[in-house]
């Protein structure tokens, strides 16, 4: 079962009983993290994930697996859609 902590403001760490889970450093740092954890917890168990990093995964890596995007690139889509119509 996944216990999130959120910690930061203009640099946030995500963990899970202390084990480091990702790193938010530039853009939006709360917002994207929130979208992070969010599909993280839908599409993941702690041990599914836990076990890709220790195999050298990256967090968006390991995400992207299971069809992750991250709130900056649906936005850029959303906007380039907008510019396009």
């Amino acid at each position: 079962m996944w216990n999130i902590t959120v910690e930061g403001s203009s640099e946030v760490y995500v963990r899970n009983d202390n084990k480091f889970v990702a790193r938010f450093k530039y853009a939006r740092p709360k917002s994207n993290a929130k979208h992070f954890v969010k599909f993280l917890t839908k599409n993941f168990t702690p041990e599914e994930y836990f076990a890709k990093m220790e195999a050298g995964g990256s967090p968006l890596g390991i995400l992207k697996e299971k069809g992750y995007e991250s709130l900056n690139m649906i936005l850029a889509n959303k906007l380039t859609q907008q510019m396009a119509a």
